[in-house]
C-alpha cells in the first residue's frame, strides 16, 4: 500500500502501524482501509458555519455579498426532514458539489418548540419563504431576494447540487439583465428589468424581500401599458381567475361563456408557455364539466403539443391515459381504482351470463361510498357490438335485448361509467335473464 495513513494521534499510532503491516499481505484490506480514511478526511474536509438564525445570516449575507443556502424543516415531526437533513444536508459532500461560496443557515419550525426556540425564532420573523411540504432548501442572493425553492425534494447530493447549479444559471441571467437595465432608460430600461423578472418567473415576486417588487413596480411606471407583457406574466394567477370568473360559470352551466372568458385570456399575445399551457388546462376542466370528453381530449393533445417535454405536458398525458384507457374487470365487483372523472369504459367477461338471444336484466347495485353514474351498456361479440342501450333515468338497472348472434366470439359488456366524489365507490353488477 503506496499511501500513507493519515496523522491522526500518537495514541492511535501504534494501531495504524499494525494495520499498513497487515495490508501488505493482505491488499484487499488495504483498499477498504483507503476507504475509510478518505471518508474521514471528507468529513473532516466539512468546514461549513451554520448561522444562528436570519436577522444574523441576511446582514452577513449583505455585508459579505454572498448568497445564503437555507433548510427549512420540523424536526420533532417531519420524518421526511430528519431523513434528508441526515443524509443530504449533513454530508460533507454538500458544500463542494454546490460549487459555490454560500451562508448556512438552518431554521427549524417544531411542533412543540423550547421555549429557547421559541425565542430563537423572533430573529427569523423576517425570513417570509413560506414552505408547505417540509422539508425545504431555499437560495436567497446577498439582497434577500428568493431564486430558488424545493419543497420536498427527492434524492441526494447530486440531485440538489444539479438544482443549484441549475438556480445559479438563472440568477446569472438575471444579474446580466439587471447589469443592462442599469445602463439604460425609458422603454429599453423596462425590457431589461422586465427580462431579468421573466427568467425567475412568479416565485421572485412571492418569496424574499421586497426587492424584486421593487423592481416591478419601477417596470410599471416605466411600462405602464405593459407593452413588455412581464406585468402580466409574472401577476396573472390562473388559479385566481379560476376561482373568481371561471367556476362560478360552470356552476351555473354557462359553458359557453366559460369558453369566451378562457379564450379572451388566451388570445393576450403577452401569455408565455407557462400561461397558454394553464389556461389550455382551464379550458380542458370546462370541458370535463360538460362531460364532453372528446373534446377534453383534444384539449389536452394541444397543451402537450406546445412543450412536450414540460411538467403540464407530461401530467396531461397521464391523465389522457387514466381517462382513455379501458378498465377491465376481473370480476362483477367494481372498486374505487376502476373509477374516473370521465365516463370510464369498463370491460367485464359475460360468457357466463348472457348465453344466448333474450332480455337480461343489467343490474348496478351500489354497496359502499359514493355513487356512481352509468350512461349506456354494450354486448359485445367480440370487436362487434350486439346491441346497446342508454341506462333509464334515476334507476340502477336496464333491459337489454339481446338478438341472435354468432358463436364463437368473446362475450362481453361494454360499460360506460363515472365515478363521483372522491371515487369512494363499490358494487356489484348483476346479470339475469328475465
Amino acid at each position: 500500500m503506496t499511501r500513507a495513513f493519515p496523522d491522526i494521534g500518537k495514541h492511535n499510532r501504534r494501531f495504524f502501524q499494525a494495520l499498513e503491516k497487515l495490508t501488505k499481505n493482505f491488499p484487499s484490506l488495504g483498499i477498504l482501509a483507503l476507504l475509510f480514511f478518505q471518508a474521514l478526511e471528507s468529513r473532516a474536509a466539512d468546514t461549513r458555519v451554520w448561522l444562528p438564525n436570519y436577522e444574523e445570516a441576511s446582514a452577513k449575507a449583505k455585508t459579505a455579498n454572498r448568497d445564503l443556502f437555507v433548510f427549512i424543516g420540523g424536526s420533532d415531526w417531519s420524518a421526511a426532514s430528519r431523513a434528508y437533513k441526515a443524509n443530504v444536508i449533513a454530508s460533507p459532500q454538500l458544500a463542494p458539489a454546490l460549487g459555490g461560496e454560500f451562508l448556512w443557515l438552518e431554521l427549524d419550525h417544531p411542533e412543540l418548540p423550547t421555549e429557547a426556540q421559541k425565542a430563537a425564532a423572533k430573529a427569523n420573523k423576517n425570513f417570509n419563504v413560506t414552505i408547505h411540504n417540509y422539508p425545504g432548501v431555499v437560495l436567497l442572493d446577498a439582497e434577500g431576494r428568493c431564486y430558488l425553492k424545493l419543497e420536498a425534494p427527492q434524492g441526494g447530493v447530486g440531485e440538489l447540487a444539479a438544482a443549484v447549479k441549475a438556480a445559479r444559471a438563472l440568477k446569472a441571467r438575471r444579474d446580466a439583465a439587471l447589469a443592462l437595465a442599469d445602463k439604460a432608460n425609458g422603454l429599453e430600461r423596462a425590457r431589461q428589468l422586465g427580462a431579468a423578472l421573466d427568467v425567475l418567473g412568479p416565485t421572485c415576486l412571492q418569496h424574499g424581500r421586497q426587492s424584486h417588487r421593487k423592481l416591478l413596480d419601477e417596470l410599471k411606471k416605466l411600462d405602464p401599458n405593459d407593452t413588455v407583457g412581464t406585468q402580466r406574466r409574472l401577476t396573472f394567477n390562473p388559479d385566481g381567475f379560476a376561482e373568481k370568473d371561471l367556476w362560478p360559470l360552470t356552476g351555473k352551466k354557462k359553458f359557453a361563456d366559460a369558453h369566451k372568458l378562457v379564450d379572451k385570456e388566451l388570445a393576450d399575445l403577452r401569455n408565455n408557455l407557462w400561461l397558454r399551457q394553464h389556461l389550455m388546462a382551464l379550458k380542458f376542466f370546462v370541458f370535463q364539466q360538460e362531460e364532453k370528453l372528446d373534446d377534453a381530449v383534444k384539449q389536452l393533445q394541444q397543451l402537450i403539443a406546445l412543450d412536450r417535454t414540460s411538467d403540464m405536458a407530461r401530467q396531461a398525458n397521464a391523465y389522457i391515459a387514466n381517462i382513455t384507457q379501458p378498465v377491465t374487470l376481473t370480476t362483477n365487483l367494481w372498486k374505487p381504482e376502476h373509477l374516473r372523472f370521465y365516463f370510464a369504459e369498463w370491460r367485464l367477461d359475460a360468457a357466463r351470463q348472457i348465453t344466448g338471444a333474450g332480455e337480461y336484466a343489467i343490474q348496478f347495485k351500489h354497496t359502499d361510498g359514493d355513487r356512481i353514474t352509468v350512461r349506456d351498456v354494450a354486448v359485445m361479440n367480440g370487436s362487434a357490438q350486439v346491441v346497446k342501450a342508454e341506462m333509464p333515468k334515476r334507476s340502477d338497472i336496464l333491459t337489454l335485448k339481446v338478438p341472435a348472434f354468432a358463436p364463437g366470439g368473446k362475450i362481453w359488456l361494454k360499460i360506460s361509467a363515472k365515478g363521483h366524489g372522491w371515487f369512494g365507490s363499490h358494487g356489484e353488477i348483476l346479470v339475469s335473464k328475465k
